[in-house]
């Protein structure tokens, strides 16, 4: 029997499919409430901290410790992350060893709780179970994620190829690829360059191709919860994500934490892990080194 070209080509998209879907995250790493025997994480950081802080809740997760992207941070201005020995002495100061089970929380409109999950799993391949609370807390402790940067140890070398973490000549040698996409994280004012950059030096627009993604739109309000996998799968189609193909997802924001939304919200959509990548210099990189600012819209 002859099978036409029509029929092995849906065969093989809905079988991808079907993979795609069986790969999704597990609905237990995305739990409302906190596991009671679980160490706990914060991982608040604003980049415009509210004033007052916000006053702690009245419920509190188990055991926090903080987890601060700035102090963990390798460069000034930015939120390089620190070499795998840097990254497991602070956790080993926290008594948490890299097979135990770890919940991350953030205040209401924190910004690092998913790039602190992104680069504990992803990065640092961190084996216990990780869990992200879908719903905000405030502890004594979220205050030490306010600090400045700071500039600590010897930030992790990204090599220029594919991975988790891209560097800027990967970013360049593939703007012109057909199978890579690009997603900018930040403001539609600032991906447009109405909204001028803040960080000294950095020129305002955006990376020739990319599209513009706000990080909030796959968000509830309180930046904390994801909204629902259909929801977020519709806005991903709406910006070029191919879901059905191989194609390579390039994340970049101001300097890699928030651009960690998208990253996440792509994989707990199906997308493979190993077609996403966050720029981690991001603008504040690009934008202080000289490279072509395109503005106004995509």
């Amino acid at each position: 029997m002859l099978i036409s070209k029509r029929a092995i080509s849906i065969f093989l998209i809905s079988n991808r499919l079907l993979s795609t879907s069986a790969i999704r995250m597990s609905s237990s790493t995305f739990p409302t409430a906190p596991l009671a025997s679980v160490p706990s994480l914060d991982t608040t950081w604003y980049l415009n901290p509210p004033s007052p802080l916000p006053s702690p809740t009245s419920t509190q997760p188990p055991f926090p410790s903080p987890f601060a992207v700035n102090s963990l941070s390798c460069g000034p201005g930015t939120h390089a992350p620190p070499s795998p020995t840097g990254l497991s002495s602070y956790l080993t100061s926290l008594s948490i060893k890299s097979t135990d089970p770890i919940q991350l929380y953030q205040s209401p409109k924190g910004l690092a709780l998913y790039r602190s999950y992104y680069l504990l799993k992803h990065v640092f391949n961190h084996s216990g179970s990780i869990s992200i609370l879908q719903t905000p807390y405030t502890t004594s402790h979220s205050e030490t994620s306010y600090t400045p940067y700071t500039t600590t140890g010897t930030p992790l070398t990204i090599p220029d190829t594919w991975g988790p973490l891209v560097s800027k000549t990967y970013v360049k040698k593939n703007l012109e690829s057909d199978d890579h996409v690009i997603l900018d994280a930040r403001p539609y004012l600032r991906f447009t360059a109405e909204q001028k950059e803040t960080r000294e030096g950095c020129t305002s627009g955006h990376i020739k191709g990319s599209k513009s993604l706000p990080f909030p739109q796959l968000c509830a309000d309180d930046l904390t919860a994801l909204k629902s996998i259909s929801e977020c799968q519709e806005i991903f189609e709406s910006k070029g994500v191919d879901f059905s193909s191989d194609q390579k997802i390039i994340l970049t924001c101001g300097s890699g934490v928030t651009a960690c939304y998208l990253a996440v919200a792509l994989e707990r959509c199906g997308i493979e892990q190993d077609r996403i990548a966050v720029y981690d210099g991001s603008w504040s990189e690009w934008g202080t080194s000289g490279e072509e600012a395109v503005t106004g819209p995509e």
